[in-house]
C-alpha cells in the first residue's frame, strides 16, 4: 500500500536493516459505535500476536510474557479509537505496522483533515498537550487519550501532514522486558 511510507528517520529508528523490515497493512471498515467497539478490542490483540511472533520467530528474541501489552495497547488502541470517533464517517481507518529489530511503528490513517494540519502536526511531533477538543464527539468521549496515552507511550511520532498519517513509534526496550520481568510490571516503567 502505497499511502504508508515512514521516513528515512523512522526506518532508522526502528530496525538496523530496512531489507529486514517486516510490515503489513489492514483497512477498517466505518460501522456502528458498537462494532467500532469490538474491532478496538480485536485489534490490540492480534496486534500483540503479531509483534510477539515477529521477535520471537523472526528475530530468535524469545518475549514469552514479557511483551509490555498495555504501552502497546494505550498507543495502538488509543490511535485506533481515535480514527474511528473523529475521523470522517463514511471513510475506512487504514492501518500500517513495520516491525524492525529496534522497534515499531504503527500509522494510522482515518482519511481526513486532522492530520494534515500544519499546527496538529507540531503539536504531536512535540508532544505539546491537546487542550482543544471538538465540540461534536466530546460528551462520547473522555478527550484525554493522546495526552495521556499517546504521548506518553511513544517513544517517536511524526505526522505526514502531506498525507494525513500519524505515525507512532516504540522502542523494542520499550514494550519488551528485559530477561526476568514480566511485561505487565514493566507498563509501571515509563519517562513520561
Amino acid at each position: 500500500m502505497e499511502l504508508f511510507k515512514p521516513s528515512e528517520k523512522i526506518l532508522e529508528i526502528i530496525c538496523s536493516d530496512v531489507d529486514e523490515l517486516s510490515y503489513s497493512y489492514e483497512i477498517y471498515p466505518k460501522r456502528t459505535m458498537n462494532l467500532n467497539e469490538r474491532d478496538v478490542r480485536l485489534f490490540v490483540p492480534r496486534l500483540y500476536s503479531g509483534i510477539q511472533e515477529f521477535y520471537d520467530l523472526g528475530l530468535e528474541i524469545r518475549v514469552g510474557g514479557r511483551l509490555a501489552y498495555q504501552k502497546i495497547w494505550n498507543v495502538s488502541g488509543e490511535a485506533l479509537k481515535n480514527c474511528y470517533d473523529h475521523g470522517p464517517k463514511n471513510k475506512e481507518v487504514l492501518f500500517g505496522l513495520f516491525l524492525g529489530d529496534k522497534g515499531v511503528c504503527y500509522g494510522f490513517c482515518d482519511q481526513g483533515g486532522y492530520f494534515k494540519n500544519e499546527k496538529i502536526k507540531n503539536q504531536y511531533e512535540n508532544k505539546v498537550e491537546i487542550t482543544e477538543f471538538n465540540k461534536r464527539t466530546l460528551k462520547d468521549n473522555h478527550q484525554s487519550g493522546v495526552n495521556e496515552n499517546i504521548f506518553c507511550y511513544s517513544d517517536f511520532i511524526e505526522v505526514d501532514s502531506e498525507k494525513g498519517i500519524l505515525y507512532c513509534v516504540q522502542l523494542k526496550e520499550n514494550i519488551i522486558a528485559p530477561e526476568g520481568e514480566k511485561g505487565n510490571s514493566y507498563f509501571f516503567k515509563r519517562d513520561g
